[in-house]
């Protein structure tokens, strides 16, 4: 239709007109839409964090607060710090966790590079940090500088800020995570004074393992000497008869042949008393009887120094429950003590108080006294008092320490008291108290004749064997020797010997070994086999005992001890 046609219809004209308004205004709407559409999709993909709205009153702000309220949450309850830095690198954002790291109001720190946190030497290698997470995470450790004194170790973790989940595109900034590395590294440090502690430890215990194994061997080579020398000084003492002078310098040989055993025991004692490896036997106890046996073992050496022992015994018999041997060990210990520290001629005293509960043996003495410096420390390891060339008494300075542990595993006490150099020392020993035992009916003793015994003895110590079996003999017994574990398993073939006394230390087949084999093969039965060794430690009984044997010696062997062995026999 032309518009000269359209002219000569005005109600058409009038139509054309509202169509192209209609138009326009469809074409507003479908923009108006599409902006909606973008405006939902920026904010779907989290690219929108507030609305401008034209109103009659004005612009409104309509902020998507609560549609990012439960991240904004999480990342302020981080227990990292949280930071979002622009292309400069300065802070846009940050949580209070970062602000408490950094020790800056959160109001400060918004605005200032994070890169001024950074201690001085690795500013440069943060930079770099920066600029490689802009195309990938980049996770490091850096030093911080904070208000504290000290730098704060910490694990950054740099991230690109896309603008989207999934877009791939990067916009200029970064995400950065700070985790205070401070308790990870204390965790550590830890861990390694730990693992330092264990490792000293298991040094420490090889070391203990490797002292003990060494002490046992040393008094084992030590105790090999001293048999024989001990065995010879015996046989002279019954051969050379009464003459005064013989007899004199046997004594001196016996009585220092007991001061070396004596030294090797000791040195072996310490140690177990140190780890607990000492085993009491104990049973009800007269103290009179202690004292006796205490005083026995003493005497010869209070005699040759002349003192003057007096002993307070009590009135009426008083009981300890303990070991015999232990308890003795230690009443004896203190007197040697004393006698050791003692000019000659001096006094001792030995006295017995008691109350309800406990007793109280007091060794007193008017020798060298102690300093109150030293006072304290008697019974610590290998102290001494103060000697001169003229007063060397000898010893290891460990006799007052076994006593105090032997005392301590009976439940008791010891204290030493002094009024100085030069004005005597007392040793007072306490113990618990406890009753008299039922009254035990004495057997008659129905050994009426020395019993003889056919004995053979193995020890590849010729001289130990040969000197033992020449005892043996003055007593009446049959004795024959066998130096070696081929000799011996003949010789018991050939004998048929009632006792073997056999020493476990031999060459290429030991004497457990040979033990065993005796007790498998059963050639005599009843046979009694007697270890005879210069290990001494209860690990070593234990180990005598599972090999099959009976009884167990330690060298060099207590004649007195050996008799009793010999009068025992076992059963077919």
């Amino acid at each position: 239709m032309n518009r000269n046609n359209l002219e000569e219809r005005p109600g058409a004209v009038d139509l054309e007109q509202r169509l192209q308004t209609q138009q326009a205004e469809c074409a507003t709407l479908r923009a108006e839409l599409d902006e909606a559409q973008a405006v939902l999709e920026a904010i779907r993909h989290g690219e929108i964090d507030a609305l401008l709205v034209a109103a009659p009153r004005g612009p409104q702000v309509f902020t998507l607060e609560g549609a990012d309220h439960p991240y904004r949450i999480m990342v302020e309850s981080m227990s990292e710090g949280a930071a979002t830095l622009v292309a400069d690198g300065t802070l846009a954002y940050a949580n209070a966790r970062l602000a408490a790291l950094l020790g800056v109001p959160l109001e400060r720190l918004l605005g200032q590079r994070f890169a001024d946190f950074i201690t001085p030497p690795e500013v440069e290698r943060f930079d770099a940090a920066c600029a490689a997470a802009r195309s990938a995470q980049r996770v490091e450790e850096f030093a911080i500088r904070t208000a504290a004194a000290a730098p704060l170790p910490a694990l950054i973790a740099l991230s690109p800020l896309r603008r989207s989940p999934h877009s791939p595109e990067a916009i200029p900034g970064l995400c950065v995570v700070v985790t205070d590395l401070t308790e990870a590294y204390r965790n550590t440090e830890l861990a390694l004074a730990i693992s330092r502690r264990e490792a000293a430890e298991a040094e420490l215990r090889l070391a203990v393992q490797q002292k003990d194994a060494f002490l046992a061997m040393l008094a084992h080579e030590l105790r090999n000497p001293l048999a024989p020398i001990r065995n010879a000084s015996e046989l002279l003492t019954r051969l050379v008869g009464s003459d005064p002078q013989t007899q004199g310098l046997i004594a001196i040989i016996t009585r220092q042949t007991d001061q070396l055993i004596r030294l090797v025991d000791d040195l072996l004692d310490v140690a177990r008393i140190a780890q607990s490896r000492i085993v009491l036997k104990t049973e009800p106890l007269e103290i009179s009887c202690l004292i006796d046996q205490a005083v026995e073992t003493v005497q010869p050496v209070i005699s040759e120094k002349g003192h003057q022992l007096r002993i307070v015994r009590p009135p009426a018999p008083l009981y300890v429950h303990g070991d015999r041997a232990r308890l003795a060990q230690s009443l004896s210990n203190l007197l040697h003590n004393a006698a050791k520290y003692t000019d000659a001629g001096g006094a001792i005293t030995l006295g017995v108080t008691a109350a309800s509960d406990y007793l109280e043996l007091e060794v007193r003495d008017s020798g060298i006294g102690i300093s109150a410096q030293l006072l304290p420390h008697v019974f610590d390891l290998f102290v001494q008092s103060e000697r001169t060339l003229d007063r060397a008494q000898g010893g290891l300075g460990i006799g007052l320490s076994i006593v105090k542990g032997l005392i301590e595993m009976h439940g008791g006490t010891v204290k030493a008291a002094s009024a100085g150099v030069n004005r005597g020392a007392s040793f007072t020993i306490r113990l618990p108290r406890t009753a008299p035992p039922a009254e035990v009916s004495e057997q008659p003793n129905r050994q009426s004749s020395p019993v003889k015994r056919r004995v053979l003895i193995v020890d590849d110590n010729v001289d130990a064997a040969d000197s033992l079996a020449m005892l043996l003999k003055s007593d009446g017994h049959e004795a024959e020797t066998a130096y070696s574990a081929h000799t011996a398993l003949e010789a018991v073939e050939r004998l048929r010997p009632e006792i073997v006394l056999l020493d476990v230390g031999l060459p290429q087949l030991d004497g457990y070994e040979i033990a065993r084999h005796l007790r498998a093969k059963n050639t005599v039965p009843g046979m009694r086999l007697i270890a005879l060794t210069g290990y001494g430690q209860e690990e070593d009984r234990e180990r005598a005992r599972a090999a099959g044997f009976d009884d167990h010696l330690l060298k060099p062997a207590d004649m007195g001890a050996l008799q009793q062995l010999l009068i025992r026999r076992n059963s077919p």
